[in-house]
């Protein structure tokens, strides 16, 4: 799915009309209309009831607000994190629990800086369980937790 017509779906719903979500956008009131009809194509179901006082949605509409929001977060979730800092060649994302992390940072970043001075550090903060999960799927390179959970190709370190 384009992420366009999420994004212009997104826009309908939060001004009531396809002439404000124009002006929202930046595009004609037309590419607004021609991309709500692609996308009620492409799902096979009508998204907004339309009439002179502007839109509501009906309920397929209400029911796909969700995925579309969720749909234009991850967009710009993964263009933030897959994005190179400017002057930098790479990007080292540490995650860890707050405590952890803190401490660790704070010792480990001055050293890091002086070995690697041209790759950025991105810090990412949560449970064992979501650090984990970012582990697995690619939105951390490290992880410092107190009891990391055991998974199938990945390599622990234990300080005792």
């Amino acid at each position: 799915m384009d992420t366009e017509l999420a994004r212009t779906f997104l826009a309908v719903v939060a001004s009531g009309s396809f002439v404000e979500a124009s002006q929202r956008l930046h595009v004609t009131q037309s590419t607004v209309s021609s991309r709500i009809q692609r996308l009620e194509e492409e799902l096979g179901a009508e998204l907004f009831a339309r009439n002179k006082m502007g839109t509501t949605l009906t309920p397929a509409g209400r029911q796909f607000q969700r995925y579309a929001a969720v749909l234009a977060r991850t967009v710009q979730q993964a263009r933030q994190e897959i994005g190179i800092v400017s002057g930098f060649r790479a990007t080292l994302t540490v995650g860890g629990r707050i405590g952890l992390l803190d401490d660790l940072l704070l010792r480990w970043l001055p050293i890091f800086s002086k070995l690697a001075p041209d790759v950025a550090v991105r810090a990412l903060i949560g449970f064992e369980s979501d650090l984990m999960d970012a582990l697995l799927e690619g939105r951390a390179d490290v992880g410092v937790m107190y009891t990391p959970q055991a998974r199938p190709g990945r390599i622990f370190l234990r300080k005792n």
